[in-house]
């Protein structure tokens, strides 16, 4: 018989053992829960702070944008303030803006969402007008009458006494033509240069010389020496080569054109010759389109119209000046005195008149909102001799009607023959200049047509005249480090901070700083910048180390208060915001050829006659201008638009042939 007695304990010890495998069971069921539920949380955490970051990202770039908007329309680019910053949805950011003495101003935008912060900055610049950076331009084509030359201010002109003669049958003239007559003018650049080439590299005698007088008669060598072969030459522009005729489309130059340095064609174009032609340096395509930028021309009214009359001095003081249409009449001369910026609607110089600049104390910059025409007999220049020193802006858009017969005219008219000195930058204009001119400094266009035996001196002061252009480009961005204490400090929510101490955060269009006060300081690092708002206390994240005073140089051209800035006001004027977008819409869609074609209204006689005549679609415009929603907005202003009178009829046609 067992005993009952001694049984017990061991199976309530079992019973034990089982209780403590559960609890361990359930213990390490709720430590895996826990640790999932942290997981998670964790997760969360993550996803939240980065869409935080990533709103207050996008607030940063709203601030820029802000900051872009103001700048263009003349502000300093500072928004709000790091104690007041201004709401923009459920976020909010600040700007601040400085510039460097180069005219590049840096934006930098600090966002914030929800206690997270991001900081981005851009660097801007206006680039300065190409007065004489690419030579004699013509955006959409230069043409070159007979026995042109084109020089450097100042070089000796081919065939004078102290110049060099250029002789047309020179292998070495560059014609290019492929006639492949012996003479080299089949290889590009022409022969002579490669010879010259060979004589660099090739030590003397190992090819046995250089072929006598770098000619050939009938495709054998001169001199009784044996024929040299040379392999086709297209050498790059060197670095110091001057520029001194330019195009984004194709350079046509006349029978005995004489270009003494480099002729650009745009991509894809090429530099057309003729007999005699000669073009001393490259003529290599440009790789990139080269675009004029638009003025940024003065916004001002005007205090009223001005008649210059023979045997009364005309003369305008230094300054600023506002003028409705200045015609200066027959034998009369006007003279502006520097430095001085003047404004006109519109300049007209009659038969014999005279537009003299005394640059004694300074240049002169003359921006001609409308038509500029010079009679035949007129004359432009400075006392100084130097081109830099009279600056003729002109501003107008499309065809304007220079005679009252009801037809679009070139806003600018040049019909004298004398001596020019000055630079002409026309963007929108198409140019033609007579037989026989003299021009002295530089010629920027959006085509440029010279007539036969005209001298074209290029000036080469006019590289160090720097007049901003309209837009802004942006030169760069990147993401800027905000410190940790900062980033800390930050996350303590500003906005609210500023509610608490019973202040209204603005919203962005009323919390930007006007460009009341401009100061100059050094940072620590030495570099000078400039800064535009009520107080330099309002900085806080350039470095104040110096304030410097404002500097004032009497010789420089005085500035007007405003000036048109990234949005063409005078265009917004003419045709709506819409009708600009879809005529935007439709050149980014065509080649540059036909962009030229439809901007000059010059069209190929074929093309106008498929289109206008035997009512044909015609690619690529048919595609282009048949979208409905490009249509529509561009026949509802056609007429009143800016184009020239054979574009209205072009594209009116194109549309109306239907797809």
């Amino acid at each position: 018989m067992h005993d009952s007695s001694r049984r017990s304990p061991r199976r309530g010890a079992r019973r034990g053992s089982t209780l403590v495998v559960a609890l361990l069971l359930v213990l390490l069921a709720a430590l895996v829960s826990v640790a999932a539920l942290q997981r998670g949380l964790d997760a969360w955490l993550l996803q939240s702070g980065s869409t935080s970051q990533k709103l207050a990202f996008y607030m940063a770039e709203a601030g820029v944008a802000e900051a872009r908007d103001a700048l263009a329309q003349g502000g300093s680019g500072n928004v709000a303030s790091r104690e007041l910053p201004a709401v923009f949805g459920s976020g909010a950011f600040w700007v601040e803006t400085v510039e460097d003495e180069h005219g590049v101003a840096f934006i930098t935008s600090t966002g914030l969402y929800d206690g997270a912060s991001f900081r981005i900055g851009q660097a801007l610049r206006r680039p300065p007008l190409p007065l004489a950076t690419e030579g004699f331009f013509g955006r959409y084509g230069v043409v070159l009458g007979d026995g042109t030359v084109v020089r450097v201010a100042g070089a000796p002109v081919p065939g004078e006494e102290g110049g060099e003669d250029v002789d047309p049958n020179d292998s070495g003239n560059g014609q290019g033509n492929g006639q492949g007559n012996g003479q080299g003018n089949g290889q590009g650049n022409g022969q002579g240069v490669a010879e010259d080439l060979l004589d660099e590299l090739v030590p003397p005698g190992l090819l046995g010389g250089k072929q006598s007088g770098g000619k050939q008669s009938g495709g054998k060598q001169g001199g009784g020496k044996s024929p040299l072969v040379l392999l086709p030459v297209a050498p790059c522009a060197a670095p110091e080569e001057v520029r001194l005729v330019g195009s984004d489309a194709a350079i046509d130059l006349g029978a005995n054109v004489v270009v003494a340095g480099a002729a650009i064609p745009g991509p894809d174009a090429t530099v057309l010759y003729a007999s005699g032609t000669s073009v001393s340096g490259s003529a290599l395509p440009e790789r990139d389109l080269r675009e004029l930028p638009a003025i940024a021309m003065p916004l001002v009214e005007s205090t009223g119209d001005l008649l210059c009359l023979p045997a009364v001095e005309n003369e305008l003081d230094g300054g600023t000046h506002a003028l409705g249409t200045v015609t200066v009449g027959p034998l009369a001369t006007l003279t502006i005195v520097g430095p001085a910026a003047v404004h006109v609607e519109a300049l007209r110089l009659a038969t014999g008149a005279t537009l003299e600049v005394d640059a004694t104390e300074g240049p002169v910059h003359l921006y001609v909102a409308g038509a500029l025409t010079v009679s035949a007999g007129a004359r432009v220049g400075t006392t100084s001799g130097r081109a830099s020193d009279l600056v003729i802006l002109v501003g107008a858009r499309g065809d304007v009607d220079q005679d009252g017969d009801g037809a679009g005219d070139s806003p600018v008219v040049w019909w004298s023959s004398e001596p020019v000195c000055a630079a002409l930058y026309a963007p929108d204009s198409r140019v033609a200049l007579p037989d026989g001119i003299h021009w002295r400094g530089g010629v920027a266009a959006q085509t440029l047509n010279v007539g036969r035996n005209a001298l074209l001196e290029l000036d080469q002061d006019l590289l160090a005249v720097d007049i901003a252009s309209r837009d802004r480009r942006l030169m760069g961005w990147r993401v800027l480090d905000i410190p940790a204490d900062e980033k800390a400090e930050l996350r303590a929510d500003p906005v609210a901070q500023a509610r608490a101490l019973g202040l209204t955060p603005p919203c962005p269009c009323a919390a930007r700083v006007p460009a009341t006060n401009e100061y100059r300081f050094e940072t620590p690092e030495g570099e000078t910048l400039i800064y535009r708002g009520a107080s330099l206390l309002d900085l806080t994240l350039a470095k104040v180390d110096t304030v410097l005073p404002p500097v004032v140089d009497e010789s420089v051209v005085p500035l007007f208060g405003d000036y048109s800035k990234d949005i063409d006001d005078e265009v917004d004027d003419i045709v709506s915001d819409e009708f600009q977008n879809a005529w935007d819409y439709a050149l980014g869609h065509l080649p540059p050829n036909h962009q030229a074609y439809l901007e000059t209204g010059k069209f190929p006689p074929g093309v106008w006659m498929a289109v206008v005549d035997l009512g044909q679609r015609v690619q690529p415009y048919a595609s282009v201008f048949n979208d409905p929603n490009v249509a529509d907005e561009l026949l509802d202003e056609l007429d009143s638009s800016w184009l020239p009178d054979a574009s209205k009829v072009f594209v009116k046609n194109v549309i109306l042939n239907g797809p």
